[in-house]
């Protein structure tokens, strides 16, 4: 009797499977022309995306109903296929649809394909059923990692949900094929392979999601190596004259052979013309005769906003960048003078783009390195900047003659600055830099000018915008901050805001007045983050005001690598700083 019920139940499973094969061939082919149509449509609208969705869906649900007949479990199965009916029928007619929405149900689609088959995989050989539990738990690691990013962008919700369709619609096509030509193998030397590979299969894919949400783990949970020591706080009483030396120790990170840094705190005017205390780094050649060394300060680029973002802090703040080319210099017999900023090293709130801040705190740096024992420093100095410390540059040869007239100011080389605001908030409102950017931006004049984040940033936005302000630009916490910034839909600061009291002082932080010193502004064509036709109307019109400016533009730049060893523009503002320095009359190509 055992012997004719297993008989029956094969016969059984073999007519189903016949009468399956057209079936499977449709749903298959429907498959595969739906994840095509979302892949080629990665950048439609939400709506668009929505009904693909929902006929994916759709057409999921009917692949596991097939499925369901082969499934030793077949009545959860079609409940999976009911779930994902209900998912599908969502998608195609809420008119609401977002792409968070499409991202949650993707993880919900995912969670319960999941469950199925660790469920499904009960049941069966060993081999078997450990693959379907392994490629079970893939699926639902999959879905944790959908929950963990959920604003996913458009092009990452139809690239996932396109892909899987087309992979189950490349399986459903090639099984009904086989099963309608009758070439199915049966063969009992053939039956261990297949469960071995899928069970390889299912390791693998296991693998590959825990780790990728072990690197998502990892990254949200930020990179707290870099802490302020007790060097940066300052004593109860420090001196009230802006560019006194506060306390000085010797610096060895990143440092030459030839060549001695120190680290400094000093004191520095803030945002609003009250007292504050910044750090720097200051770096000059081991060996000196006594006399006086002219001074190169710089003003770096974009870091972070709070403490723990000092470049002071790195294991190497000279590696890469104008700073990198600083120190080239002081091997040339220049002192270099870097400066923190207000903030980063120090306690907050940082002034970020805030301009007369900034150039006060390039300014007071060199001041306060003029105290260090046994340094002599002329006071010749050029500076350089690159993005926002391209801005704070423009900023010190404005502000230098009436804040610091004690220090001469012979040329400010601006690489890519950060100086229209206005325009670079709005040129780069929809890109992953430009969001962080404007994180940065949000947060950093909520603390300084006192603005209510919530009435500034997009609504919904306030929580990730927090969530970016509190990581730094370089390591993990860079990779994170880019991750976050997808999580935004739309711009960070609302459009409303940019015309209101937010547009008046961006419009008030963008360099305007006259710099006595020369000025060279080196422009990468290929800019993505300050925009190259931005910053040609920005100095068209600093040039209409009577300014000279040297403007240099460079083909197939970006922002950073104009700033790199290789770029066109370093080896020319080297050069120019030397012509400064020599007492060279400049060149402007405009202005003056």
């Amino acid at each position: 009797m055992a012997g004719t019920s297993e008989t029956t139940s094969a016969l059984v499973r073999l007519r189903d499977a016949r009468m399956q094969w057209w079936v499977r061939l449709l749903v298959g082919l429907a498959l595969v022309a739906v994840g095509v149509l979302l892949v080629l449509h990665l950048t439609a609208s939400v709506a668009v995306l929505s009904v693909l969705v929902g006929i994916g869906l759709l057409l999921v649900a009917a692949d596991r109903a097939v499925w369901s007949f082969r499934s030793s479990v077949p009545g959860l199965e079609r409940v999976l296929a009911a779930l994902l009916l209900v998912l599908a029928v969502v998608s195609l007619v809420w008119q609401g649809t977002t792409v968070p929405f499409l991202a949650v149900t993707l993880a919900v689609a995912a969670f319960v394909v999941g469950g199925t088959s660790v469920v499904g995989g009960l049941v069966g050989t060993r081999e078997r059923r450990a693959a379907a539990v392994l490629l079970g738990l893939a699926q639902v690691v999959v879905g944790l990692l959908v929950l963990l990013w959920p604003r996913l962008s458009v092009f990452l919700v139809g690239l996932a949900l396109g892909a899987w369709l087309v992979l189950l619609g490349v399986r459903d096509v090639l099984v009904g094929v086989a099963q309608l030509l009758g070439r199915r193998r049966t063969r009992d030397d053939d039956r261990p392979r297949r469960p071995r590979r899928d069970l390889l299969v299912a390791v693998v894919a296991l693998v590959v999601a825990s780790l990728v949400l072990g690197v998502s783990a990892w990254l949200r949970a930020g990179d707290p190596r870099l802490v302020p020591d007790a060097f940066y706080s300052p004593p109860r009483e420090v001196p009230a004259e802006p560019g006194s030396l506060i306390r000085s120790e010797p610096f060895t990170h990143g440092v030459r052979d030839g060549q001695q840094g120190w680290r400094i705190l000093y004191t520095t005017t803030g945002a609003h013309d009250e007292p504050a205390v910044a750090s720097a780094l200051v770096l000059a050649p081991a060996e000196r005769t006594g006399e006086p060394l002219p001074v190169l300060s710089v003003a770096h680029g974009t870091t972070g906003i709070v403490p723990g973002c000092a470049p002071s802090l790195l294991d190497d703040p000279f590696a890469s960048g104008l700073e990198h080319t600083m120190s080239s210099m002081v091997d040339d017999g220049w002192a270099g003078v870097m400066t923190d900023y207000e903030g980063l090293g120090t306690a907050g709130p940082h002034p970020y783009l805030v301009g007369t801040a900034a150039a006060y705190g390039v300014l007071d740096a060199v001041r306060a390195a003029r105290a260090l024992d046994g340094l002599a420093l002329s006071d010749e100095t050029v500076v350089w900047g690159h993005s926002q410390g391209g801005g704070a540059a423009l900023w010190t040869g404005i502000v230098a003659p009436e804040y610091a007239p004690d220090v001469h100011v012979l040329g400010v080389g601006a690489a890519a600055p950060a100086a229209d605001l206005a325009a670079l908030a709005a040129g780069v409102k929809n890109t992953a830099a430009g969001r962080v950017v404007s994180s940065y931006l949000a947060q950093s004049w909520s603390d300084v000018y006192d603005l209510d984040l919530s009435s500034l940033v997009t609504p919904g936005h306030v929580p990730a915008v927090r969530r970016v302000a509190d990581r730094c630009l370089w390591g993990r916490d860079a990779l994170a901050n880019v991750l976050f910034s997808t999580q935004l839909n739309g711009p960070v600061i609302r459009p409303s805001a940019l015309e209101g009291e937010t547009g008046r002082l961006l419009a008030e932080n963008s360099p305007h007045g006259r710099s006595l010193a020369p000025v060279l502004v080196g422009q990468g064509e290929a800019d993505s983050l300050v925009l190259p036709g931005p910053q040609d109307e920005f100095v068209a019109h600093w040039c209409s005001t009577g300014q000279a400016v040297d403007y240099r533009t460079y083909p197939g730049l970006d922002h950073v690598p104009i700033v790199d060893e290789g770029s066109a523009f370093v080896p020319e503002l080297v050069a120019w700083t030397q012509d400064r320095m020599s007492g060279r009359p400049p060149t402007p190509t405009c202005g003056g």
